[in-house]
């Protein structure tokens, strides 16, 4: 699985446990929860004032391993199918 991880010169870590930060407020989300082998279990659309309650039903699921989660698009959307998501998850373009 390929993800792109963006560094900025004078970027600073945000490490602080248990908070969201706050660049995470401003914007739709998407939250999507995988298992252990990357497969997608469940995904959400989320406001950002909704953000600790969907992390916290996501997480509840035993088989969810981790979150991914990202700025949601605002313009350009299309209906997604629930069968084309496993492509997804797997980096794939449908």
């Amino acid at each position: 699985m390929r993800f792109a991880i963006f560094v900025r010169k004078s970027e600073e870590t945000y490490d602080r446990v248990d908070q969201v930060p706050e660049q995470l407020r401003i914007r739709t989300l998407a939250v999507r929860a995988l298992d252990a082998d990357a497969m997608l279990l469940a995904w959400e659309l989320v406001d950002e004032r909704d953000l600790e309650t969907v992390i916290e039903r996501l997480l509840a699921d035993p088989r969810a391993a981790y979150l991914h989660v990202h700025f949601a698009a605002r313009s350009g959307r299309r209906e997604v199918r629930p069968a084309d998501w496993a492509q997804i998850a797997r980096g794939r373009t449908i």
